[in-house]
């Protein structure tokens, strides 16, 4: 199906399951009829019935405005599947920040986690956990009263003592994530908030930041190593990251027991 095709067709689709009844801001009409027209869309949007009428109509126009485009999304009441896919046909790109549903995870992931025996939990881009499961809890007991992952990873002194490598491999990585994530939502307010304490209060961070070119978009894959509460025993372990489809700054990460391969 070419793009302009499923353009026409869902914009009319979306258009027609509204009830003229039921909206405000449009004049009276005569006639009894709830369907909505062309000419009732671009009221609302602010627009010209011919500009609204050729989106409906399939034109894949490259001058329709981001603006434009939410105010459409808008009057037809898009949810944010629907925003990103009216996004995708018009302008061949997703609307800013169009995966992040909501700032947490749905029940169906957040009962997963619960299941896994191994350390879980999901996080914001800058570092706040959101929710965890209890072997995570044990592993890592200042979640109980810390929830930033990346400030507990720089500024505490337990997290310099249980964390093996503290600075190669974990503080290396921390500050790689954040500065990736700075590059991807640099309007994002917590994140800067955060990034903002560590830089300004944290000659150990700052140093780092100013050295390293290194940035991390995850740590999916990384393998590193850590003391149990107690710090009698030493785990090894590899990050398994995923993102939430439909929370792009939401992810989950779970800490499975690395074995490397036996020798050939």
């Amino acid at each position: 199906m070419l793009p302009g095709t499923e353009l026409s067709s869902l914009t009319k689709a979306w258009r027609l399951r509204l009830n003229r009844a039921e909206m405000t801001g449009l004049p009276p009409k005569k006639s009894s009829s709830r369907v909505v027209t062309q000419a009732d869309v671009a009221t609302l949007v602010g627009c010209s019935p011919l500009w609204y009428g050729n989106l409906e109509r399939g034109v894949r126009e490259p001058g329709y405005s981001a603006e434009f485009l939410q105010s459409v999304a808008d009057v037809l009441a898009l949810d944010s599947h629907e925003r990103t896919v009216l996004f995708l046909l018009a302008l061949g790109r997703e609307p800013a920040g169009s995966a992040a549903a909501g700032p947490n995870p749905h029940s169906a992931s957040v009962e997963i986690i619960h299941h896994m025996v191994v350390p879980a939990w999901f996080m914001t881009p800058s570092g706040d956990v959101l929710d965890y499961n209890g072997a995570a809890l044990r592993w890592f007991p200042h979640l109980a009263h810390e929830n930033n992952l990346f400030r507990w990873i720089c500024q505490s002194p337990g997290a310099k003592r249980q964390l093996v490598r503290w600075q190669a491999d974990w503080l290396s990585s921390a500050i790689a994530q954040l500065r990736a994530a700075n590059a991807r939502w640099p309007d994002d307010p917590r994140l800067r908030e955060v990034l903002g304490e560590l830089l300004d209060t944290n000659a150990t961070v700052r140093a780092v930041w100013d050295r390293q070119a290194c940035v991390r978009l995850h740590p999916d894959a990384e393998v590193r190593s850590l003391f149990l509460p107690g710090g009698q025993s030493l785990a090894r372990v590899q990050h398994v990251v995923t993102d939430l489809a439909d929370r792009s700054q939401l992810r989950m990460v779970a800490l499975m027991p690395h074995c490397p391969p036996p020798p050939l």
